[in-house]
């Protein structure tokens, strides 16, 4: 059920010594996150086939099957909730307003099950105050009323071979970056092709049926939405995993255009170099902030 990865890079630290590192879960689409005590569920609300559900490496996401059960990730650390007692904060993520329970007939493609967060980042924040409406003030809008286009939770984790995710290897391999490890998951629930604002508004509806909500609110528009703000960018991240899926399919398409013109004038174009015998840790690449 773990994704099957091929990586290439330079041999890491040895196994016994391997020195730990960030632990980051990117939560793109249509995905709520679900506190229950001391862990956090992301559910995934059934869309149909139309949508794309994927996690693991970034741009070698692999299909996530639907399951009844909660896919537990396990092998990393979390956090405390903030002094308030929250773990997100409503000025830069939409919050309800006090505990909303599930819905019990909603629709739920899948759940996966994560410590609580040690940290919270919101690097594409967006200002809703005047597209959504919610006459019960069931969001919390203490913060104004802003979004997080794609959040990203994260964790610390000791050893990359210890992550599990239901109970299998996740074979995501660890990069340094500034002297520091980076092991990034991404998690997808949209469309692999871009769609009409009614396609959104109706995905938002989806979304908020996961609640009990006396009065679910409602998207009235996209068009209206300003441009998000970037903010600070995660360390051991790059913009371009922040896109939506349909975005980067367009993108890609671009690249695969580039790298068959290189291959029809006999550039050698890839180089495939497989980790030995499965072991993350003995294959690891490394980064560099450009410079």
């Amino acid at each position: 059920m773990s994704p099957t990865s091929t990586y290439s890079g330079h041999a890491g630290p040895p196994c016994h010594a391997f020195p730990g590192g960030v632990f980051y879960v990117f939560v793109h689409g249509l995905i709520a996150m679900h506190r229950c005590d001391n862990y956090i569920d992301l559910i995934i609300p059934n869309v149909g086939p139309s949508h794309s559900y994927r996690y693991g490496e970034f741009l070698g996401e692999v299909t996530l099957p639907p399951s009844p059960a909660p896919y537990h990730i396990t092998g990393i650390e979390g956090g405390d909730p903030r002094p308030d007692g929250r773990v997100f904060d409503p000025a830069e993520h939409l919050v309800t307003n006090g505990l909303k329970t599930l819905n019990a007939e909603a629709d739920i493609y899948a759940r996966i099950r994560l410590p609580l967060p040690k940290v919270v980042h919101s690097y594409l924040k967006v200002n809703l105050a005047d597209v959504i409406h919610d006459p019960l003030q069931q969001f919390d809008s203490s913060g104004g009323t802003v979004g997080t286009l794609t959040p990203v939770l994260e964790y610390a984790f000791q050893d990359p071979r210890d992550i599990l995710f239901a109970g299998q290897p996740l074979n995501v391999a660890p990069l340094e970056y500034q002297s520091r490890w980076y092991i990034n998951l991404h998690v997808f629930a949209e469309e692999d092709v871009e769609r009409d604002d009614d396609h959104t508004i109706a995905g938002f509806d989806k979304l908020t049926s996961l609640f009990d909500f006396d009065a679910p609110p409602t998207l009235l528009a996209v068009t209206n939405i300003p441009q998000p703000s970037r903010g600070s960018l995660p360390p051991g991240t790059v913009p371009l995993e922040f896109l939506t899926l349909g975005l980067r399919t367009r993108e890609l398409g671009y690249l695969g255009r580039l790298v068959r013109d290189e291959a029809l004038d006999g550039c050698p174009v890839f180089v495939r170099v497989s980790a030995v015998d499965g072991d993350v840790a003995s294959c690891l690449s490394c980064a560099n902030d450009g410079n």
